[in-house]
């Protein structure tokens, strides 16, 4: 493994002893890229292929979805549209995962055992288009879940303006 595989191993595990140090470094390399201007934004519009198979990797790796970090990269790259984005990109995973496309490029990072293993059976194309999807599933609901309550506060009764918070009585 190289040194940042590991690094992706310590930040998406809890239990690994260097997640905290790992999580903040990979947080700050990722603020870097994007303040430079590299198209990090422009990813969820687009399919990575690499992405694909680095997830269903970390997943092996028991990595768990942070949706807080997920939402917080939302509005950091300002995706409005984001829902409709990860709609989409669950639509065309499969026919992905199954492409030339995602294939070839593949073979570069990959050892001739394991794309005979992986890559050139459908079972397992199968199962990294379902593992894929089933996370950004996950990513939807946790989204939707945090929505909700947002989306609750912001809408009143029928003919009712939502009432303000009370606050505790002062000690005067």
């Amino acid at each position: 493994m190289t040194p940042d595989v590991n690094v992706l191993v310590a930040a998406s595990r809890s239990d690994h002893p260097h997640h905290g140090t790992a999580r903040i470094w990979l947080e700050k390399s990722i603020a870097i890229v994007d303040n430079q201007g590299a198209p990090l934004p422009s990813t969820a519009a687009k399919i990575r292929h690499r992405d694909l198979w680095d997830i269903a990797w970390l997943l092996t790796k028991r990595a768990e979805l942070d949706p807080r970090m997920v939402a917080g990269k939302i509005g950091d790259y300002g995706i409005p549209n984001f829902p409709e984005l990860l709609d989409r990109a669950l639509e065309m995973i499969p026919a992905v995962v199954k492409s030339a496309a995602f294939k070839d490029p593949m073979r570069r990072f990959i050892d001739a055992g394991t794309v005979k293993r992986t890559l050139g059976d459908e079972r397992y194309l199968d199962y990294l288009a379902s593992t894929v999807g089933g996370q950004f599933q996950e990513t939807k609901a946790h989204l939707q879940h945090a929505a909700a309550p947002e989306a609750a506060k912001a809408v009143a009764a029928p003919g009712q303006v939502p009432k303000p918070k009370k606050s505790a009585p002062s000690a005067d």
